[in-house]
């Protein structure tokens, strides 16, 4: 696989507010381990996706449009993960193959 230049200054100005992502992150996500884990990778899609900032377009808006699909993609997650959880445990309750309910 071939090595991707990113362009530095892209790089430098979001190095640059790693904090301020981090707070937004963490100020909407509640943990800052799952915040953090939500930064590095946006960090990540914004270097493979670095095509798709327009020159005329903020690199610091851009990666908020980021961060936000981020907080969004984890809530829903968050939620298909209790939607499973609700039903395994109904499913449990309700099944003789585990014992006695």
């Amino acid at each position: 696989m071939p090595v991707k230049t990113v362009a530095p200054h892209l790089v430098e100005t979001l190095v640059e507010r790693h904090q301020q992502f981090l707070g937004f992150l963490e100020k909407r996500v509640g943990d800052r381990a799952a915040a953090e884990d939500l930064l590095q990778a946006a960090y990540l899609k914004s270097m493979e996706r670095e095509g798709q900032l327009r020159d005329q377009e903020s690199a610091v808006a851009w990666f908020y449009r980021l961060l936000r699909n981020a907080v969004v993609d984890h809530y829903r997650r968050k939620g298909a993960e209790a939607d499973f959880r609700t039903l395994f445990s109904r499913a449990y309750r309700g099944s003789r193959a585990f014992g006695p309910s």
